[in-house]
């Protein structure tokens, strides 16, 4: 069995002109600029309204043309600083699936209907109305065992809470996804792996502390142990590759880090599930997330750009593959960067995010090629760059 690992418009122009032939000739067409209904919906149910929804991560909706001509220029300024949608990889690095991009083309169309009015045009000029995403086919759906209420004492609540399935034999996962409970609060969601092992742990912080769950942050508490699914506003169901696997051990169980946000709503009780779906079987392939993680940087006190490097070699006698990249740093991170340096000497951008956010934080796939091989002798080169300056404290 092999193993592949996750690294923890333009405007439209008219024409206009005088004729001294019959003025009762037919008059050529006249181009009609850009409009919600034809032009601006589309882009808007693709990149937007899986957020900006009704009860959703957002603080306002956008899923009605006078929605969206409201906040047209606070829109359209936002795409042009690059803010929306959120999507932090640079796509001249690396591109990956399930992107979170405008094309220019896409952000000229924007600009060109705002700076016209915002007009809505003609209903009947839609397109088609895209494919809705089908029902996740769930094998598993686990959850804690009782709703939680996020904390209001500050904007932003971190909470881990053992989910309720049991795993009694090995488990090959096919897919999963994230259902958020209370979507108006949370935030971001990491789902790990507890292996037999650190059950007893994950029970005893559990128990240890009163109410649904146990305060965690940046990590869950037990060591190194890879996310097996996540889930950021917008994100939708992930499947594995055809013959590709989770291993989840005999004896496992699951943790779930919620991050709640709590400065646009006020929290509800929440019970974010997650769902699996599972092979019959086991698969030729199986994937796993393994940490690379720089633990002994010095970052000196006041200064503003920290740059910390660290390489990791391929020490092994066989080459395995890697299906794509889990950045992570905290708050003092500014930007990441991971290089593939080959033993020949080549080298190729595997993820550059040159503006870390940590409440964006996700796994990114790669989308061509899908796996790269890693060969003995190869490194990975981690770049991380901290802002440990007076101004940018954490609060």
């Amino acid at each position: 069995m092999m193993r592949a690992w996750m690294l923890a418009l333009a405007a439209t122009t008219v024409m206009l002109g005088c004729d001294d032939e019959d003025s009762g000739s037919a008059a050529p067409p006249v181009e009609q600029g850009p409009t919600f209904h034809a032009d601006i919906q589309p882009l808007i149910q693709a990149q937007c309204v899986s957020c900006h929804q009704a009860g959703g991560a957002a603080p306002f909706a956008l899923e009605t043309p006078e929605q969206v001509a409201a906040m047209a220029p606070a829109a359209l300024a936002s795409i042009e600083a690059g803010r929306m949608p959120p999507w932090q990889p640079d796509p001249d690095c690396r591109r990956f699936k399930r992107e979170r991009l405008l094309t220019a083309d896409q952000k000229a169309l924007f600009k060109a209907w705002v700076e016209a009015g915002a007009p809505a045009g003609d209903p009947a000029d839609a397109p088609i109305e895209q494919a809705q995403v089908a029902d996740f086919p769930a094998d598993i759906a686990t959850a804690p065992l009782e709703p939680y209420v996020a904390s209001t004492e500050r904007p932003d609540d971190y909470r881990c809470f053992a989910l309720d399935a049991t795993f009694d034999a090995d488990t090959f996962l096919a897919g999963a996804q994230v259902v958020p409970g209370d979507r108006a609060v949370v935030h971001h969601v990491l789902v790990y792996i507890v292996p037999p092992e650190k059950v007893a742990a994950m029970e005893a912080m559990d128990a240890d502390e009163d109410g649904p769950g146990y305060t965690c942050y940046g990590g869950t508490g037990l060591g190194n142990t890879g996310p097996v699914v996540g889930w950021v506003p917008g994100m939708q169901p992930n499947y594995y590759e055809e013959g590709v696997a989770r291993f989840v051990p005999a004896g496992s169980r699951m943790v779930m880090q919620v991050h709640y946000n709590t400065l646009a709503a006020t929290p509800a009780p929440d019970l974010t599930t997650v769902q699996f779906k599972v092979y019959d079987a086991p698969q030729p392939y199986v994937i796993d997330t393994r940490p690379q993680a720089h633990l002994a940087i010095q970052i000196p006190a006041g200064e503003e750009k920290s740059e910390q490097v660290r390489e990791f070699t391929h020490r092994g006698t066989e080459p395995f593959e890697i299906a794509g990249v889990a950045p992570h740093m905290h708050v003092l991170g500014q930007r990441i960067r991971v290089d593939l340096l080959r033993a020949e000497g080549d080298e190729e951008c595997l993820i550059d995010i040159p503006g870390w956010d940590f409440n964006w934080q996700q796994s990114y796939e790669f989308q061509d090629p899908e796996r790269i091989e890693i060969r003995p002798g190869d490194r990975f080169r981690l770049t991380c760059t901290y802002d440990n300056s007076a101004a940018n404290q954490p609060v």
